[in-house]
C-alpha cells in the first residue's frame, strides 16, 4: 500500500513539473513569437 502511495506521489509530482516545464516552454515560446 505505501509503494502505490509513493508511486501515485511520484505521478503527481512528475505531472507537477512537466506542466510548470510545458507552461515555462509556451511564455517563452510566445515571448519569441
Amino acid at each position: 500500500m505505501s509503494i502505490s502511495q509513493l508511486s501515485w506521489g511520484l505521478v503527481a509530482i512528475g505531472a507537477v513539473i512537466v506542466g510548470y516545464l510545458a507552461e515555462s516552454y509556451s511564455i517563452s515560446f510566445s515571448l519569441d513569437l
